[in-house]
């Protein structure tokens, strides 16, 4: 009975040290999947973990783990206010979509990829709109958000990180410069109206000039129409109208061209 009770505190023991020792010193470490785990061990970069399950000594290696999201993700810089080169303040939004692609080059290489990422599209975008008229950047927004986007792909690509688009999502203007842009665009419209009605009255006048000299050409056209109203406007009065032909229609008619001094 006494050696029962000495091989159960025995085992006891033993159970509660291998519980200690993997409650305190082992750290278990999960990684999700779209996830990579940057490895750090006494301070030093070791190496990246794919998604997983992973066990460390805690105390003995001192090993830390920062988890990284490799999967798309966006940033947005709200209220960049830059003056044009034609010294017209505006505001300007923009959002850009990128992905870690190499979180063990990000690391190494930037305190903070994330501070980075922001600070080169914000330089980006200023030098971009500085360069440019107001027209210009209101005229160009895709070209100017591809542009933002190579310029920063360029700069971003050597830390790891992929840029994959970015867009401008607002211009804001001062309120003067809308009021003058609203006029401008009101007057442009009026200007394109007015070719418009122009050109079709140009048309206009060609056709019935082709008409004219059609009719002069062929006098027997100006007689078929007289007598197209003339049956028109009798079948709209129920009347019934006798018409007596004057020499000159009778010579029309024939095809000889109208007389001259022809009387009904």
């Amino acid at each position: 009975m006494l050696e029962f009770a000495i091989i159960s505190s025995g085992l006891f023991i033993t159970a509660l040290g291998a519980w200690l020792f993997a409650r305190y010193a082992l750290v278990r470490v999960t990684i999700m999947e779209g996830r990579k785990g940057v490895h750090y061990r006494r301070g030093r970069l070791v190496g990246l973990l794919e998604p997983g399950q992973y066990v460390f000594w805690k105390g003995l290696l001192n090993d830390t783990v920062v988890m990284e999201e490799t999967r798309v993700r966006s940033t947005t810089l709200t209220g960049q206010e830059i003056v044009t080169k034609d010294q017209v303040g505006v505001r300007i939004s923009v959002i850009a979509r990128y992905r870690l692609a190499d979180p063990l080059r990000a690391h190494r290489e930037l305190e903070d990829y994330t501070a980075y990422i922001h600070q080169t599209l914000q330089i980006a975008i200023r030098e971009m709109i500085a360069s440019m008229t107001i027209e210009e950047a209101l005229g160009s927004k895709n070209a100017v958000a591809e542009k933002l986007k190579d310029v920063a792909a360029a700069k971003l690509s050597v830390f790891g990180i992929e840029i994959l688009d970015a867009s401008i999502r607002d211009i804001i203007l001062p309120g003067e410069i809308r009021t003058i842009l609203a006029k401008t665009l009101e007057a442009e419209m009026a200007a394109k109206s007015n070719l418009v009605t122009a050109r079709e009255e140009l048309a206009v006048a060609r056709t019935q000039a082709n008409t004219a000299k059609l009719i002069a050409d062929n006098p027997i056209i100006l007689a078929l129409k007289e007598l197209q109203t003339i049956a028109e406007f009798a079948k709209k009065s129920g009347n019934t109208i006798v018409l007596t032909p004057s020499s000159e229609w009778l010579s029309v008619l024939k095809g000889r061209g109208p007389t001259k001094n022809s009387g009904p």
